[in-house]
């Protein structure tokens, strides 16, 4: 046996060693924990898929408004109690080709699916509920508006609140002093124009005009009758239609983090190849976004601007900060917040004179550490669930658009643990780099083969955690970067 087989057997069984440790390693995904709250999460799921089968099957219709016409998205992985009662986050899905105005797929709202047993039996009834605070602030208790409404049927009570109580006050007390737009007082004496959300569309005969963007009303009357309220208000279905879900004020922990919300989400929240395409997608449809990067491609130097938030749970108010970051030829510094008074940075946009791919330092150095967020008492599950959704690296290299997401919530939070030197990662970054190029025959003079290259490294050191797309500047199709079976960079869509 000749030494450079040797050799080659030595690579193969180190790389086969590696892989079977990195498998055995995330196998933890796999087990199955026994837990009595997860087979009674589990028991309400069954019943309600049985009712909503029933319904469908039923041929019921209703006259709905527009959030209830909505296709619903039901995180059942972050189902959590309150006392007895089952509350499920809920996503709506906008139409197809519409987006909030924060450039997103879901209508910015804080809905949830409530379970509640009925008294005597083992049965559950099922509401939507969906809250419209009368303040943009990231407060402790809850102030505003609350629609209880049959999950099915869609007929509905709406309750105000004050520091997380039913409101003794009429809703006209209640929303004198709100500081947000979103409710507007309509013609009767306790009746509101409610603010649902702000929809945005493209004009289909000329892309680069801008988008046309309109608010979404919905009429809501107050239906305290103050206090706690009759024991069933209004003969609403399903009994009393009280009951805080986790976060505003309604228990299952602290308020900050109910339940150990926050922590579930960082453990739990994945982000597919579709997410990563959609989000890609919508940040190129925003029409402050794509401006930035028509200012910055053909810059001579790197260039960069900060993706921000007014507030952090409403991606409806993502902005594009007016000041760009000016640097060199080859690095720029982003600015990393998430308070107030600097401003909530979802993210960091900015261009590549060099025509080269993302540097590792461009996946992370633009990123909030997930444990400062997980650790900051300031922070929502809200607030955190939307980062994790939507925090997005972009840079313009070469005529293409780089958008670089959050794939794995758990193993982006230890790379950013475990890539703090950024000497050594960028020199196994280059040492990668350089041997794609090698094995594969390829020019590291040409601009076009280095990328190809630096793809694949990146793909190798950081794909567990990330997602990273890519498409050519002025064009629709965007690509998921994957490594193939001989560790090739292949783009698709598999969407």
């Amino acid at each position: 046996m000749n030494l450079k087989f040797t050799r080659l057997i030595r690579v193969v069984f180190l790389a086969v060693t590696t892989i079977l440790v990195v498998l055995s390693c995330s196998k933890f995904e796999d087990v199955t924990i026994d837990s009595p709250e997860l087979s009674a999460v589990a028991a309400i799921k069954r019943q309600f898929d049985e009712q909503e089968e029933s319904y469908s099957k039923s041929g019921q219709s209703t006259q709905k408004t527009f959030r209830q016409s909505l296709e619903r998205e039901l995180d059942w992985d972050f189902a959590e109690f309150v006392k007895d009662t089952l509350y499920v986050p809920i996503d709506l899905s906008l139409p197809e080709n519409h987006y909030s105005k924060g450039g997103h797929a879901f209508l910015q709202n804080r809905v949830w699916l409530q379970a509640v047993k009925i008294s005597g039996t083992d049965d559950y009834y099922f509401k939507m509920l969906t809250a419209f605070p009368d303040s943009s602030r990231n407060t402790d208790k809850f102030n505003g508006l609350i629609v209880y409404e049959d999950y099915f049927v869609g007929s509905k009570k709406t309750l105000a609140f004050e520091n997380s109580v039913r409101s003794n006050k009429r809703i006209v007390s209640a929303t004198k002093k709100h500081s947000s737009e979103s409710l507007s007082k309509a013609s009767a004496l306790d009746c509101y124009d409610v603010q649902v959300g702000t929809v945005c569309v493209g004009d289909p005969t000329n892309p680069e005009a801008p988008d046309k963007c309109y608010p979404v009303l919905e009429t809501l009357c107050d239906q305290s009758d103050g206090g706690s309220g009759p024991p069933n208000p209004g003969g609403f279905p399903g009994g009393d239609p009280g009951g805080l879900p986790p976060g505003l004020g309604g228990g299952g922990g602290s308020v900050n983090d109910p339940g150990g919300a926050k922590k579930k989400l960082i453990e739990g929240s994945s982000n597919s190849d579709c997410d990563a395409i959609r989000l890609a997608k919508l940040k190129m449809a925003n029409s402050k976004i794509a401006k930035a990067i028509n200012d910055i491609k053909d810059l001579k130097k790197e260039n960069g601007v900060k993706l921000m938030l007014q507030n952090p749970e409403d991606l409806s108010t993502l902005t594009v900060d007016p000041n760009y970051i000016q640097g060199t030829y080859n690095s720029v510094t982003p600015s990393r917040t998430w308070n107030s008074h600097d401003g909530f940075v979802l993210g960091f946009l900015h261009n590549h004179p060099s025509g080269s791919a993302p540097s590792p330092s461009d996946l992370f150095v633009p990123a909030i550490n997930l444990n400062a967020l997980l650790g900051d008492p300031e922070v929502s599950a809200a607030a955190l669930k939307n980062y994790i959704k939507n925090y997005s690296s972009i840079v313009v290299s070469n005529g293409h658009v780089y958008t670089i997401s959050i794939k794995y919530s758990v193993n982006f939070q230890g790379l950013q643990v475990s890539t703090t030197n950024r000497t050594a990662e960028n020199q196994r970054y280059g040492d990668l780099t350089r041997r794609y190029l090698l094995q594969n025959g390829l020019d590291g003079n040409n601009v076009n083969h280095r990328q190809e290259a630096s793809e694949a490294a990146l793909m190798r050191m950081y794909g567990d955690g990330v997602n990273i797309t890519k498409q050519k500047l002025g064009e629709d199709g965007v690509q998921i970067l994957k490594l193939d079976s001989n560790n090739k960079v292949k783009g698709s869509n598999p969407c």
